[in-house]
């Protein structure tokens, strides 16, 4: 969509920024360096910026001002790369798997969740339990239930 190259270099873009470092960049924030460019070059106001990237004006001013200090980088979010903090360990997935096909062989979803809290001291929900013992299998998908409209009281 854009002319720009899946890396780029964050001291290209901002003359403040005088690191040398490697920033990838997906589409979206592709987008926005260009247009971040766009209004230091004068040749876009903040207002008219903030319609093209689906922002408010203010939001705008706010990743104008982290761009010409920080460089590309800081139009990449803080949490990519990491793990979620609630990510469960994979020292804990492989004992419940055990436990799921040699002690409690035979138990469904619920009943191996209920004794996995109660013997083994793990607090897991039901859908966690499944997606462990299950793995690559797609979440249960429930079609949307049909919307009930009520007929108008003295609409004759």
């Amino acid at each position: 969509m854009l002319a720009f190259s899946d890396i780029v270099i964050g001291e290209v873009f901002s003359e403040n920024v005088t690191m040398q470092e490697t920033v990838t960049l997906n589409t979206q924030e592709q987008k926005r360096v260009m247009v971040l460019n766009r209004i230091l070059e004068g040749h876009l106001s903040t207002a008219e910026a903030a319609p093209l990237l689906h922002l408010t004006k203010r939001h705008v001013q706010r990743i104008l001002a982290a761009y010409r200090k920080e460089g590309a980088a800081a139009l990449v979010h803080g949490n990519r790369g990491r793990q979620p903090i609630h990510r469960i360990d994979d020292d804990t997935r492989q004992r419940v798997v055990i436990l799921a096909q040699t002690t409690y062989a035979g138990a469904n979803q619920q009943h191996l969740r209920d004794l996995l809290e109660e013997r083994e001291g793990l607090v897991l929900s039901r859908a966690t339990v499944r997606r462990i013992v299950q793995p690559g299998r797609p979440p249960a998908h429930h079609p949307p239930q049909a919307l009930r409209t009520r007929g108008h009281v003295g609409a004759d």
